[in-house]
């Protein structure tokens, strides 16, 4: 018709969907039904590693001492006066693995 223009759209779609891993460890996420060579967005928590103590004072009451926790260079707290360290504790994330214990006589 005269007086129109005729004109070409390009539309680029996107789309995303949530989708739950299918096997995940320490370092790895598997997700099945994802697309090869496409974007995958990943959300996940993660604490900072970090030593506790496991104490114990003179009356037999136990104690969990915890210490600061940092990326790289975690320190092991202090037991306080009066508590006796019955044994150190690793954390990593929500991985609780013992470190080393002491026992005395």
């Amino acid at each position: 018709m005269p007086g129109e223009t005729e004109f070409n759209r390009h539309v680029n779609h996107s789309f995303a969907e949530a989708m739950a891993a299918s096997a995940t460890d320490r370092t790895n996420v598997t997700l099945a039904g994802a697309v090869d060579g496409t974007m995958v967005l990943v959300t996940y928590s993660w604490k900072m590693p970090r030593y506790d103590l496991i104490t114990i004072d003179n009356k037999g009451i136990v104690r969990r001492i915890k210490g600061l926790a940092h990326a790289w260079t975690q320190s092991i707290p202090k037991a306080p006066n009066g508590q006796l360290v019955l044994a150190q504790v690793f954390q990593i994330g929500q991985t609780i693995k013992s470190q080393k214990s002491r026992t005395t006589q």
